[in-house]
Parts: structure tokens; sequence; C-alpha cells
């Protein structure tokens, strides 16, 4: 039997994977067409004030936050039905 809240919670993190994923693709694409190599790619990825780890630090707080709420919400619902 499926959750319904846990499917969505899954859905939600399955779009949010797939949206970094194809951006990085972009980034390193338009890096390629910029000039940098293989190398200076990588050391981009390593430097913790590049837009690469800004944005997967903004992944981490986005899957976060779907996480907190799904958890909330498996709380409230408890709760209320009385399952504390």
């Amino acid at each position: 039997m499926k959750n319904s809240r846990l499917e969505l919670f899954r859905q939600k993190a399955a779009l949010l994977l797939e949206t970094y994923a194809k951006r990085m693709k972009i980034f390193i694409t338009e890096e390629g067409l910029a000039g940098s190599g293989a190398a200076e790619i990588r050391k981009m990825m390593k430097d913790p004030e590049s837009s690469w780890n800004k944005e997967r630090e903004a992944l981490n707080k986005d899957l976060k936050r779907e996480a907190a709420g799904l958890i909330n919400l498996i709380h409230l619902t408890a709760i209320m039905e009385g399952l504390e």
C-alpha cells in the first residue's frame, strides 16, 4: 500500500534533483564553451564560493524543507488522530 504523502514527497524530490541535474549540465556546457577545461571545471566544483556549490547548497535546503514539511504533516496527523 502506497502512502500518498510519501509518494508526493518522492515526486517533489525527483523534480528538485532533475532540475538540479539539468542546471549543472547547462553550467558545464557554458563553461566548456567559454574555454574552461575539465580541470578548471573540477576546481570550480570544489570551490566553496563557486556558483556550482551555491546551487548544490540551494538544492540541499530545498530537499531539507520538503522533508521537514513531510515530517511535520505526519506528526500533525498523528496528533489529530490521537496516535501521539
